[in-house]
């Protein structure tokens, strides 16, 4: 058997650093947002590194592993589906459509209103976007991959919902950086 061409093994491995590189910075950047009580431009950097890298692994994967061919990625995805949870999903590539629209969404209103006004965001938004979230991550990080790179995943995953659960206690409790005076 022929081995790969070297760009060919470095674009598979890069699928799989992309893939991780977006989860980490999901929950690097909410655990951020959870310790840090001040508005966090860090946090969000980051959150834009994670969505870039989001990007950058669904092009990889329809370069390495598609072949550029939507039809090719819908049956994979829906084999992957079948013979890990017994359901053929189709409609699993049009999930992480979603996943990176919303990403991208939350991530330009986030730049739009500033760190102090996207901390403030109701509850409600707070969880139905989080929840979304960690739907993808605990699929992405610990459904859909192979033996102890799981634990990465679980890890990954709970670092985040402990993240998500204490972003959500302090919604109104975030300190603005520049109080307004008395005079």
């Amino acid at each position: 058997m022929e081995a790969p061409h070297p760009l060919e093994a470095a674009k598979a491995s890069l699928l799989i650093a992309t893939s991780w590189s977006a989860l980490g910075c999901y929950a690097w950047s909410l655990t951020r947002l959870a310790l840090d009580p001040s508005p966090s431009a860090p946090a969000r950097r980051i959150w834009t590194a994670g969505c870039l890298a989001f990007f950058a692994h669904m092009i990889l994967a329809f370069d390495v592993a598609y072949g550029w061919s939507h039809d090719t990625a819908i049956a994979d995805i829906s084999a992957q589906s079948e013979s890990i949870a017994g359901v053929r999903a189709p409609w699993g590539l049009f999930i992480n459509y979603a996943f990176g629209l919303v990403w991208t969404i939350d991530l330009a209103w986030w730049w739009h209103v500033g760190d102090l006004a996207y901390r403030r965001r109701p509850v409600w938004s707070h969880w139905l976007f989080h929840g979304f979230f960690l739907f993808m991550l605990f699929n992405g990080g610990f459904v859909f991959v192979e033996r102890w790179t799981r634990w990465i995943g679980l890890v990954l995953f709970s670092v985040s919902l402990w993240a998500a659960i204490r972003v959500a206690r302090r919604q109104k409790q975030w300190i603005d950086p520049l109080p307004k005076s008395s005079s």
